[in-house]
């Protein structure tokens, strides 16, 4: 098996430690919007099924 790298979206070679830290900061500001949104009485409910963001409430919908 042969490794490659991780490519950006511009074709340059994306490190472990700058891809981690990049969705680091994703699922951190989806902490800074619940309570945000706490502050503010809006409530969040994440009903994505597989999702790995659990800064908000979760609610399973029956399609």
């Amino acid at each position: 098996m042969e490794l490659k790298p991780m490519l950006r979206w511009d074709s340059t070679v994306w490190r472990m430690s700058d891809y981690l830290e990049e969705k680091m900061a994703v699922f951190k500001n989806h902490d800074i919007m619940a309570a945000y949104a706490v502050s503010q009485g809006v409530r969040i409910v994440n009903c994505t099924e597989c999702s790995l963001i659990d800064s908000y409430e979760r609610k399973q919908i029956d399609l």
